[in-house]
């Protein structure tokens, strides 16, 4: 169903989408399928931990209202991404455990320790790894022609004027 859609790798990509907490932080590398996924387990309303006074959308607030009713993250990982590999999750704490549904496209996340203001981090990759979707460069591969005939057009001109002086 998805052939011939040349933009789909860029567009169909993994994300949360049900937090047993509060969503810190999501990374995802599309050349090579990896990403990262940090949340909190929160703060309850009466928990004597501190809580952060800034107000930012790097600073998410941890304090909850009212105590979380499941300890389950389910994320989606879209089976273009997964077919015919395996899913390594790292980062995940002892008694935690994790199921992937390649035919729901979601990965299941149970955490064992929910402790008030406990983070979470899983780093999930492929293997084999996807065949690069775009090539990543740099001002050599750009210019780095441009630059050594200039450089060398520099250099045999100064070598002229040295001989000629």
């Amino acid at each position: 169903m998805d052939n011939g859609g040349r933009i789909l790798p860029s567009v169909v990509r993994p994300y949360a989408a049900k937090t047993a907490g509060v969503p810190l932080r999501f990374e995802y590398e599309m050349n090579t399928g990896t990403f990262t996924y940090e949340w909190a387990s929160p703060l309850h309303g009466d928990s004597k931990l501190p809580t952060t006074t800034n107000k930012s959308i790097s600073d998410a607030p941890l304090k909850l209202h009212r105590p979380l009713l499941s300890r389950e993250t389910e994320i989606f990982v879209p089976s273009q991404l997964t077919h015919g590999r395996n899913l390594v999750v790292q980062g995940l704490a002892q008694g935690d455990k994790y199921v992937y549904d390649e035919r729901r496209q979601t990965l299941f996340v149970v955490t064992q320790n929910v402790d008030p203001g406990r983070v979470h981090k899983i780093i999930v990759s492929v293997d084999p790894l996807p065949r690069p979707m775009f090539f990543v460069n740099d001002i050599w591969t750009d210019f780095g022609g441009h630059i050594m005939s200039v450089g060398m057009l520099f250099f045999a001109l100064l070598a002229y004027w040295v001989l000629m002086a």
